[in-house]
């Protein structure tokens, strides 16, 4: 899985002079307040969904902590654990006025893996029969490679049992890699299994990067390489003995 960035939203409009006899604009009452927006999520209190992108399921956890003062719009903390890894950062929601239900939502953020890498989130969420969402993210440091995401289910639902398996790279999942350049796979499990690590290309085809290698619960292992001269996007795939996986995606691009 496979991303603070500035939000603005402008509103022009051009007015002619207009003269309708009879016709005066209603004046609004000094002493009637104007109802402040509901937030998006309660307030201070921490709602959790299951989330998914190309990485895997995982889980991603809102709080909301009210309305910005200049904008309005809810500032959110956010954490996404996946595959044995933690990425917070923080964000904006707003009400997107007249959208049809159930996308009603607009929701940006950035997060930050532990290595480091940084990630721009942007989508639409809602209630419908459940609460959804789901939209794209990119590194922060190339829009290009862009991924999808969604999240499902209803507010305070577990995320998934925790995978027995773990899976990353020096940059983090979704990142670039120059040709011919050096990457560092990290992986472990979280008992005594054997192991493959299969390579797969954009096209569909695969190689092999070991096959049944036995470890030990709990130890990290790290295998470093050379991103081959093919460019496009890789996918890593950690498999263990009874067929659960995990992958780890990323680039090869030319002169990075």
């Amino acid at each position: 899985m496979k991303r603070s960035f500035p939000l603005a939203v402008a509103l022009i409009g051009a007015l002619g002079a207009l003269s309708v006899p009879g016709v005066q604009a209603q004046q609004t009452n000094p002493n009637i307040p104007t109802p402040a927006p509901s937030p998006i999520f309660p307030v201070n209190q921490p709602v959790t969904f299951r989330y998914t992108d190309a990485q895997g399921m995982g889980s991603i956890t809102f709080v909301d902590l009210g309305p910005d003062q200049t904008t309005g719009f809810d500032l959110l903390r956010v954490n996404i654990t996946q595959n044995g890894t933690s990425f917070s950062g923080s964000g904006i929601a707003t009400v997107i006025p007249g959208a049809p239900r159930p996308l009603t939502d607009l929701v940006a953020f950035t997060v930050v893996s532990p290595n480091g890498v940084a990630y721009f989130f942007e989508g639409m969420m809602g209630l419908g029969v459940e609460f959804q969402g789901s939209g794209t993210f990119h590194p922060v440091s190339d829009p290009t490679q862009i991924e999808t995401w969604g999240l499902l289910f209803t507010p305070g639902t577990p995320g998934p049992p925790p995978t027995t398996l773990s899976l990353s790279i020096d940059r983090g999942c979704g990142s670039g890699y120059p040709i011919n350049g050096p990457i560092v796979i990290t992986y472990r499990a979280a008992a005594n299994d054997t192991l493959t690590l299969t390579d797969q290309r954009s096209d569909g085809t695969q190689s092999v990067l070991f096959a049944n290698q036995p470890v030990v619960a709990g130890q990290t292992y790290s295998l470093s390489g050379v991103v081959s001269s093919q460019p496009g996007q890789r996918t890593l795939i950690l498999t263990d003995t009874a067929g659960a996986q995990v992958t780890c995606s990323f680039t090869g691009v030319n002169n990075q």
